[in-house]
């Protein structure tokens, strides 16, 4: 699951992906991990860390989202501000790049290997697409100038966002059966957006007024009921992601207050922070079915790998890497990230090996 705020600082920065004309050029097996400060301890042997390196003429690696079968769609920088999409599948890697598209981002990827993302063929003309067994649909909302998709589940519905000709962002949700419906939220707010749909078809994501001084959340069942959320006291609040049970992540801050963003979990209608104790913000990433969730926390201005599980909270750094961000973590207790040594993003994949990838803790809506 690829959220909205790693989306972020993805298309914020000079980030990008891995393998070059079809060619790996690095997996290196890593088995370590280490646990930080007063956060719940995990033993060395709980994860086995394989690293996804760039090649001399990539910038950065990103790794976008995985599904159940561990295959991982990502993109990397092939020239300043230009990516290329790929697909990495049982150890080999395949290029994903729209024809004649100068950029091309892969960001979800379902467990049938159905890839959506979005690429432009001239800069800031954005269109979405589907991939499906080596071939392109282009897919745009009708009558809009931009589009962009981010996710799609295990049916075949998708989620995205699009400029209408005020450039307002609003919110879809496109079907199986290739109809559009608009995502409608009260008080026509000037940018809408949509982070994840579960496979039971609930939809969350966020949006502020044109003033943008605050955010709130949302939840679109598949009914068509829609509710507006907000974390008690917050002038903003995000949902990123949601699951199959109905548990959903995402944060909350108060804009100009000095501190930062904090995750938190939201299931059964209550609000359960996750608190890194000292920390000076942090974002959840992902949440798998079994109540499992990634992001990274800041502490002191070093960035550490989060990881939620039975109500602890442990940190997960890639070895000697400066900084550190889970960005996805599967049904079988796969994860991924990207860390940072030199000024250059990298990605990586994390396997748990003993631990329980249930958490009793969470059970759903």
């Amino acid at each position: 699951m690829f959220n909205s705020i790693v989306r972020t600082l993805i298309y914020g920065s000079a980030l990008s992906m891995l393998f070059v004309d079809n060619k790996v050029y690095l997996a290196l097996a890593v088995s370590a991990i280490f646990i930080l400060g007063s956060v719940a301890p995990v033993l060395a042997s709980s994860f086995t860390f394989t690293k996804v390196g760039v090649s001399s003429d990539t910038v950065s690696t990103i790794l976008a989202a995985l599904n159940d079968r561990n295959q991982v769609v990502g993109y990397y920088s092939y020239a300043p501000q230009y990516y290329k999409g790929f697909l990495y599948s049982s150890g080999h890697f395949s290029t994903i790049q729209f024809p004649d598209a100068i950029s091309t981002w892969p960001v979800s990827i379902n467990n049938h290997g159905q890839i959506v993302g979005y690429y432009m063929k001239t800069p800031f003309d954005f269109h979405g697409f589907l991939y499906t067994s080596g071939t392109f649909r282009s897919i745009d909302f009708p009558g809009a100038n931009n589009t962009r998709l981010s996710h799609i589940n295990d049916h075949g519905e998708i989620v995205g966002t699009f400029l209408d000709s005020a450039n307002k962002q609003h919110g879809f949700v496109m079907h199986s059966s290739g109809a559009f419906n608009k995502i409608e939220l009260p008080g026509d707010p000037g940018r809408v957006t949509v982070s994840d749909i579960s496979n039971r078809g609930d939809i969350v994501g966020y949006f502020t007024f044109f003033d943008h001084t605050s955010y709130h959340a949302f939840i679109m069942h598949r009914s068509g009921n829609v509710r507006t959320i907000d974390f008690p006291g917050a002038q903003t609040t995000f949902f990123y992601g949601i699951n199959d049970r109905g548990q959903i992540i995402g944060g909350s801050a108060d804009i100009g207050s000095g501190n930062g963003s904090h995750c938190f979990l939201y299931s059964h209608g209550t609000f359960r922070p996750i608190k890194i104790p000292g920390d000076d913000g942090s974002s959840c990433s992902g949440i798998n079915s079994h109540g499992q969730i990634v992001g990274n926390y800041d502490k002191n201005g070093d960035i550490h790998g989060l990881f939620y599980a039975s109500g602890k909270v442990s940190t997960i750094d890639y070895p000697s890497a400066k900084w550190t961000w889970l960005t996805g973590i599967n049904n079988h207790g796969h994860l991924e990230g990207i860390y940072d040594n030199t000024g250059t993003y990298h990605g990586f994949l994390v396997t748990m090996v003993n631990e329980d990838k249930e958490d009793k803790n969470n059970q759903g809506e």
